[in-house]
């Protein structure tokens, strides 16, 4: 049984790899991947963690060039409950998107957890993404995200949320910068009758 499902698993990874090999995307639009398993290939529903693995390198499947090296390929996961015959699991490599399409149930638990800080002149441009999932968050509602997005002017990467100290200097006193936050935080979040004052120096 084992011995069968990697044939079909194996079998499966191919086909997908000779897709995308033949699939020409537009740089600009969301990619997403929706997989399902077909028909006789499990028995019953399955719980569990599915993963995506994709490769650049032909030479041999992708499952073989996971690794912790430089040269590693691209894992994603999704956790899957009840996952039956031909139901589709879409992967998607943008955050953003994850959070907007499944915010009802992600943001009861992320409220207040989100404090992004960026360099508006990144030197990846990450800044562009950082106002795509401003504008997201700032548009949520059941609950508002409530939390903080900031950016340094003229920031290069690495930018931290100090808006009087540079970098070099700033990335030094992480803990001092962000103690009384995070104390706040322990406060408004802490369940009712959590000791608050013995862990307290």
């Amino acid at each position: 049984m084992i011995q069968s499902l990697f044939t079909h698993i194996s079998k499966l990874v191919a086909s997908f790899v000779l897709l995308l090999s033949a699939v020409s995307c537009d740089p600009t639009s969301r990619l997403t991947f929706s997989i399902s398993v077909s028909d006789g290939l499990v028995d019953e529903s399955k719980d569990g963690r599915l993963l995506l693995l994709l490769s650049t390198d032909t030479s041999s499947q992708p499952r073989f060039q996971i690794n912790d090296g430089p040269n590693t390929q691209m894992v994603f996961g999704q956790n899957v409950d009840g996952l039956s015959s031909n139901e589709l699991v879409t992967f998607s490599s943008d955050l953003r998107h994850i959070l907007e399409r499944d915010w009802d149930g992600l943001g009861p638990k992320l409220k207040g957890k989100f404090n992004i800080y960026c360099g508006d002149m990144d030197n990846y441009y990450l800044n562009n993404a950082v106002y795509l999932m401003e504008e997201f968050l700032e548009s949520t509602t059941n609950p508002y995200y409530d939390g903080e997005v900031d950016y340094g002017i003229r920031a290069e990467h690495c930018w931290n949320g100090d808006q009087e100290n540079s970098n070099h200097l700033s990335r030094l006193r992480y803990n001092t910068m962000y103690v009384d936050e995070i104390m706040e935080r322990i406060e408004e979040s802490a369940p009712d009758g959590a000791d608050m004052t013995s862990w307290r120096y």
